[in-house]
């Protein structure tokens, strides 16, 4: 099922990822290597199977997640009804 271009969410550089495939990779085989860069932070690793390639950008992206989440909990706090008197 494809999603209306408009109803897409944005793209984010901080979402990004390069992967870069070894030339002996067979996907359709289940064997996979080679190197994952994220974009903005440039931190990469080797990864030898598909659950290694996902652990990394998973941590990545938690650790990209993590300020986002501070930054929106902050603004929620201090825009909160009860917090707009102590401004």
């Amino acid at each position: 099922m494809a999603i209306e271009r408009e109803h897409r969410a944005p793209l984010s550089p901080h979402y990004a990822f390069v992967v870069q495939w070894a030339t002996d990779t067979q996907i359709a085989e289940g064997r996979i290597h080679g190197r994952v860069e994220h974009v903005v932070s440039r931190h990469a690793t080797f990864f030898a199977s598909l659950d290694e390639l996902l652990a990394f950008m998973a941590r990545i992206l938690r650790e990209v997640a993590a300020p986002e989440h501070g930054a929106q909990a902050e603004a929620e706090r201090l825009t909160a009804p009860d917090n707009k008197q102590n401004l």
